[in-house]
């Protein structure tokens, strides 16, 4: 019987053209919630932000954000591979000096740090309390999980890879880093050793390469996409969270 449910978000539980979480897939969610099993996203995007975006499900799912690096229920962190300091003291100063936008994200904050456009765009994004401009690293007060530049259009992207981290994301002008030992997969087998779930209690989805290290702690896993199949042949091909919530919901 299946008793946890890890699942991506971008490409995964939401297509690539919705910015909000179908009703089918809400519902399927919550079915999944009440039926006593546990749920959670694992992705890309800071913790703040999935907590707005499931805030239907009250608070109930765990949220695994920074591609793996924190898990987050109930504003409680269950798990934890934090940027080191001295890199993120390194980020904001070459930030700083070399005129970049910058977006750090905490457990239950993000840092924002450039010009007054673009600090205005990201405060946007965020509720009340959940976001915060900087000057500078006196201003940071909690461990950082994702280090997040943003270039305009035309600009080339910022190399950070020598500080310690590993690129996560490098797209649409956004490049991210964090931990180097950051993955989804140690995440989810974090949260199982937390849940006293097994393997064999536990199902994921996901519809990239980035999220075959899930599929390798889950008796069943569901694939979005020709990538996700092609990485990781004994998944599921699969349309929507909700047909797979289907068969989740019938495996005994």
């Amino acid at each position: 019987m299946i008793k946890l449910i890890a699942s991506d978000l971008d490409g995964t539980l939401l297509s690539r053209d919705e910015d909000i979480i179908s009703e089918k897939n809400r519902s399927a969610i919550l079915s999944a919630l009440s039926s006593g099993k546990e749920f959670a996203v694992i992705s890309g995007r800071d913790v703040p932000s999935l907590r707005k975006m499931f805030s239907f499900a009250s608070d109930k799912p765990f949220y695994v954000g920074c591609n793996g690096s924190v898990c987050v229920k109930g504003g409680k962190v269950i798990y934890s591979r934090p940027i080191p300091d001295t890199t993120v003291i390194k980020a904001l100063k070459y930030a700083n000096e070399a005129g970049k936008n910058v977006v750090l994200c905490a457990a239950d904050a993000v840092y924002i740090h450039g010009k007054d456009c673009f600090q205005k765009h990201v405060s946007s994004l965020y509720r009340d309390g959940e976001s915060a401009v900087i000057t500078g690293t006196p201003d940071i007060k909690k461990p950082i999980y994702k280090i997040s530049f943003f270039t305009p259009k035309g600009e080339t992207g910022v190399d950070f890879s020598d500080f310690g981290v590993r690129l996560s994301y490098n797209k649409n002008g956004w490049t991210e880093y964090v931990n180097r030992f950051a993955d989804k997969g140690a995440a989810l087998s974090a949260l199982q050793s937390h849940l006293g779930i097994l393997k064999a209690g536990t199902a994921s989805l996901g519809d990239s390469l980035d999220d075959c290290d899930m599929f390798a702690h889950s008796h069943i896993s569901f694939a979005f996409g020709e990538e996700a199949e092609n990485a990781f042949p004994n998944a599921i091909p699969v349309k929507s969270f909700s047909a797979a919530y289907e068969m989740i919901a019938k495996e005994k």
